[in-house]
């Protein structure tokens, strides 16, 4: 699986959706379900870089706007729901956080927790098995440098700052106290 296969899959799930996260899901699972083994961990390892290119200062500021607030693990949710959006909205989003005001509309959320399960659960129906131990080997056999990163990429931003860089988002979601 390359990364047009891996965006493919995505976006008919996204299509077929309605802004429904758990539609979503179920699309996901059924479309790598049709897959093999390899093409599902590689659809895992593919999600892995994607949420790595997503780790970014400036797209935490706006999940903070938009979720008045975003813990580390919320972070890396809100990621997930990203890159569920589909290709075209995520290199949209990263292109400019503020173009996060059009692909919210019409989702139930901005945290998507059980993408990160998609592949774990497909390969289970799949193979029959947890992927942890397959896709151990995988890394091993291709050896893959894990990406670890001990800080955001970007400036950190206060919420001060954020506020004055997104102007619009911070004007959409901030609730103002009465």
């Amino acid at each position: 699986m390359d990364r047009g296969q891996f965006w493919t899959i995505v976006n008919n799930a996204k299509e077929a959706s309605g802004g429904s996260h758990d539609r979503r899901y179920r699309s996901l699972v059924c479309q790598l379900t049709a897959r093999s083994g390899g093409e599902i961990i590689a659809f895992e390892e593919i999600m892995g870089e994607v949420l790595d290119d997503a780790y970014r200062w400036d797209l935490w500021a706006a999940a903070r706007i938009m979720a008045d607030g975003c813990s580390d693990d919320g972070f890396q949710d809100f990621r997930r729901w990203v890159v569920s959006l589909g290709e075209e909205a995520y290199l949209d989003v990263l292109a400019d956080p503020e173009s996060l005001i059009k692909w919210q509309v019409g989702e139930d959320d901005v945290f998507f927790e059980a993408f990160g399960w998609v592949a774990n659960e497909a390969y289970k129906i799949s193979v029959g098995r947890i992927m942890a131990e397959d896709m151990e080997e995988a890394v091993r056999t291709l050896a893959r440098p894990v990406k670890e990163h001990a800080e955001p990429a970007g400036v950190r931003w206060t919420d001060e700052e954020s506020a004055q860089r997104f102007p619009r988002l911070y004007a959409r979601f901030h609730v103002k106290e009465q």
